[in-house]
Parts: structure tokens; sequence; C-alpha cells
């Protein structure tokens, strides 16, 4: 589930290649921002324009920053980088890139920086299942946010972001009603603030809390709206959230096909994207629709492609969700030693969850 309000922001040409012009124009943005003075974060981020970077690209960003001296520039492209390697599931090079960010932030003394950056921290935390930690980082977020006396928008958004955030940590303590308390807290200022993004994020998780409270057409209900408005912004990323949830309601109303047609729409999208996080999710969704639909050699083949993808990435929901499916991919089998096996890992794992969850309780 899993993104933040911060927007990637570039001239998508000035990176095409690495030659010196490219450097050229990248000092020259870096330059004139300087001059102009544009210190504050959100102002910074909505100086430059919209555009999917490569870590080389960033790198050649944050080195133009480092020569220019201008710290507000490099605090943006270490959260950039910080997001990338979240993104493909490195996280303690994320961690590494997000503390840099968040000490320069600190350092001259950017608030607006600072609150974005723990945010951003918390999130990496959060999908490691590192429940305590990632508190800490949205909690100082929202700490700090509401220091500000007269808050504008975009602090109102970090805001939002923040509950959210401590919104979905309840949902990994299935703490729903706390959880759904956060997230119309959010919504009240996305829909304020015309945050379409944050909407969307926001409904989805509203729809995880009701799934689990067991009012599925709840559920449903709000994964609809949140696809409406991934539309809308034109989020791939959230459409493929939006249509692995809808699927899994799909599965748990018997509507076995309806959920293979869901999942099996944004299968390659979510590999073109590459976020390791959610990839992991929709195959192991794609190998239960299989397995329900009794296509046991395709189920088992997508469900241990979730398995590896989440294992390698310590991704420990997504490793607990796969092991569960195949224990019963080798029920149905009928292979009793391979079934216990699953059995056991599937238990080892909720073992050291619940130790976790009810330690921070």
């Amino acid at each position: 589930m899993k993104q933040l309000v911060v927007i990637t922001i570039f001239f998508y040409a000035v990176f095409s290649c690495y030659a010196q012009e490219d450097k050229t124009s990248i000092n020259s943005l870096i330059y004139e921002a300087k001059k102009k003075k544009i210190e504050n974060y959100y102002e910074l981020c909505r100086f430059f324009k919209f555009g999917k970077l490569e870590k080389e690209e960033i790198n050649l960003f944050l080195e133009e920053s480092k020569k220019n001296k201008f710290e507000p520039a490099q605090i943006y492209a270490y959260n950039l980088l910080g997001r990338h390697y979240r993104n493909n599931s490195l996280f303690d090079k994320s961690i590494d890139n997000y503390l840099k960010a968040l000490e320069l932030s600190r350092k001259i003394k950017d608030i607006n920086a600072e609150i974005v950056t723990l945010n951003q921290i918390g999130v990496v935390y959060r999908r490691q299942d590192k429940i305590r930690s990632a508190l800490n980082y949205h909690q100082m977020a929202l700490e700090l946010a509401d220091k500000i006396k007269f808050p504008d928008i975009d602090t109102k958004i970090s805001i939002s972001i923040s509950n959210n955030s401590i919104g979905n940590i309840y949902l990994a303590l299935k703490q729903y009603q706390l959880a759904l308390e956060k997230f119309k807290k959010s919504i009240l200022i996305q829909k304020k603030t015309g945050d379409k993004r944050g909407l969307a994020i926001n409904y989805q998780n509203m729809g995880l809390a009701f799934q689990n409270l067991g009012d599925i057409d709840a559920a449903l209900e709000h994964y609809k709206k949140s696809l409406q408005y991934n539309i809308e912004t034109n989020s791939s990323i959230g459409k493929v959230i939006c249509h692995n949830s809808i699927a899994n309601v799909l599965l748990l109303q018997g509507k076995y096909h309806k959920a293979y047609n869901y999942i099996s729409e944004v299968l390659p999208l979510s590999e073109k994207i590459g976020d390791q996080y959610y990839t992991s999710d929709v195959y192991i969704t794609f190998g239960n629709v299989q397995l329900k639909l009794d296509s046991l050699d395709k189920a088992k083949k997508y469900l241990e492609k979730g398995l590896e993808v989440a294992t390698k990435h310590k991704i420990p929901s997504e490793v607990n969700q796969s092991n569960l499916y195949l224990s019963q991919l080798y029920e149905k089998k009928r292979i009793t030693r391979k079934r216990i096996t699953f059995i056991r890992k599937l238990l080892k794992e909720n073992v050291k969850r619940l130790i976790t969850k009810t330690y921070l309780m």
C-alpha cells in the first residue's frame, strides 16, 4: 500500500543523456533557483517540471547542486534518491539518503523539508513492517507540522499524509476503527485542498479497513472511488493497487473469473513499473486467483515468484501471505509434507509479527 505527496519534478529533456550540455542545463536551472532565492522546499519542488528520473539522472542533479553549494536542491535530490531506492525495495539505501536529506533540512532549518522527509522515512519503515520506527517518524512529522500557527496548503497536505500514514500503522496493528478515524481526518484536508492523489490513497486505505472489518460492500465502494481518482490523475501505480484490492474482494465474494479479469489486467503494468513491493503483492494475488480456479501449476508459479520477490526484498507481510496460499495449494495437491513446511514458515512469521505488535501496544 502502500506513496507520498511530493511530486518528482524536473525538465525531462534535460536528463535525456549525460553529455556536457546536459550538465550545463542542469547547472543553469540550479543557478536560477539559487538566484531567485527559492529556498522553501515546496516552492523549490514547484520550480522544476515533472519527469520520472533514473538514478543516474538524480545523481547528476545532486552533483551539480553540491557544486553550486545549494543545499535546498541537495535535500530534494537526496529525497528523490530515497524514493528511487524505496520503490526498488532497497530499503537500507533508501533510509541512508533520506537521513542525509533530514540532516541537511535541520541544518538549514527548513521545517517544510524536514516534515516531508520525516514522513518519507516513516513510509520506508512501514513497508518493512518496522512499526515502532514508522510510527515515531510519522508522529514527529505531525507534531512539527502542528506547531505551525498558520499552515498553508502545502503544510496541510503534509498533515494529511501524516494522518494517513499513522492510519496505515493502525491497520497493521489491526486497530481498524482507529485507522478509519485517521483516514477520515486526512480526507477532510484533501477535499479542501483538492488533493486528488491523496484522496485516491485514503479511499484505498479505507477500503482495506472496511475489508478487515468484514464490510465487503463498503470496501468495494471505497476501492472503486480510489480507482476513479487514480484514473483522473493518470496514476499507473494507483491503478495497480486498486485492481489488486478489488480482485481480492471479488475472491471473497466467490467471483473468481471477475477477480482474474481485474488482476490479469495490471500484472504486466506492475512488472513494467518495477516497484517490487507491489509487484510481489500482484504476483501473490494472481497466484491465489489461479488457486481458486484450480489452475494449480500457474498458481504455484506465481505464488513462488511472489515469495521470491518478497523474500529478496525483505517484505514480511508478503512472505506471510505467499506461505499461506502455498500451504493451501499443497493441501489441494494432497502433498502433506510440503504443506506442513509452509504452515511452519507461516506460523514462525506470524509469531515474529505478533511479538513486534504486542510490544508496540
